[in-house]
């Protein structure tokens, strides 16, 4: 795991988020990844392969997500599947946490403006 980013300092880049958020349903490989990020966003997030490879690894690297043993050998066509950690779980709920609170400063800030 990396020792040089404060995992719960920063907000996360909005791909991690939504890895993070498809992850959490089920085990899922890149480009189930890639197709549920799509479906959740109502297609306004599109990440090509090589962006969300990049994510992966990089939460993979902070202990968010993790391979799943169970379900990456069952298919060996579509390469590993990834599964939320508890870590992960803390992160995406902290995150949330973090996006709740900027919507209702912009909201506010709106309200004041307007």
């Amino acid at each position: 795991m990396s020792t040089n980013y404060d995992r719960y300092a920063a907000a996360l880049p909005l791909a991690s988020f939504y890895i993070l958020v498809a992850v959490e349903r089920r085990p899922l490989y890149a480009y189930a990844i890639q197709e549920q990020i799509r479906h959740d966003s109502d297609g306004a997030v599109a990440l090509g392969r090589s962006s969300v490879d990049s994510a992966i690894k990089r939460l993979e690297s902070w202990g968010f997500i993790a391979l799943d043993a169970a379900s990456s050998y069952q298919d060996s066509r579509r390469g590993a599947s990834y599964t939320l950690t508890q870590a992960g779980q803390t992160r995406l709920k902290h995150e949330i946490a973090h996006l709740e609170r900027a919507a209702r400063i912009g909201r506010r800030t709106i309200s004041a403006s307007s």
